[in-house]
């Protein structure tokens, strides 16, 4: 699991399995260059239509709201 952080949630601490991106300007341009360096299949959490389609063909992309109930199940 990646996680891509940016301006002031830079400064989170680490988290076990998750590896910690932090974008030294955008998040999104930082996302989308990740999301190609590692290519499909690939699952990508946004709202942001716009970085949806900067994203690899074939990525599938889901919600906050997926993620918040898939953490919520356990």
């Amino acid at each position: 699991m990646v996680a891509v952080v940016e301006g002031r949630a830079r400064d989170v601490p680490e988290v076990p399995g998750v590896r910690l991106l932090r974008a030294p300007g955008s998040g999104d341009d930082t996302l989308a260059d990740e999301a190609a360096r590692l290519g499909t299949p690939l699952v990508v959490v946004t709202a942001d239509r716009g970085l949806r389609a900067r994203l690899p063909a074939g990525t599938t992309v889901h919600g906050p709201g997926w993620l918040h109930d898939l953490l919520d199940r356990g």
